[in-house]
């Protein structure tokens, strides 16, 4: 069975920005002044909404787009969409309504 490979969106303005700032460890509690900084500068790029749409259907950690994990989240439960990754259980699979 042939699977499709996607990639994020290249040339957004994240490009020279830490990537700590859009990783921030996983015990950070709230919005730090880093992850501040990156959702700052994914709200002035010109490939968010793509960004966005990619780290809704793929991405379980960090800030894609300028949507942090919980965001994520609450997108895929409301839009019915399931990340499916070895290993990993999707916090949406639970609250999604069948």
């Amino acid at each position: 069975m042939d699977t499709e490979i996607v990639t994020p969106p290249s040339g957004g303005a994240c490009v020279d920005m830490p990537t700590s700032f859009f990783f921030p460890d996983p015990r950070t509690k709230g919005i730090t002044k880093e992850m501040r900084k990156a959702i700052d500068a994914c709200n002035s790029c010109l490939v968010r909404i793509e960004c966005a749409d990619y780290g809704v259907r793929h991405e379980m950690y960090g800030i894609w787009g300028g949507l942090t994990e919980g965001h994520r989240v609450a997108l895929r439960k409301e839009w019915g969409i399931v990340v499916q990754v070895p290993g990993y259980t999707d916090p949406a699979v639970n609250r999604i309504k069948r």
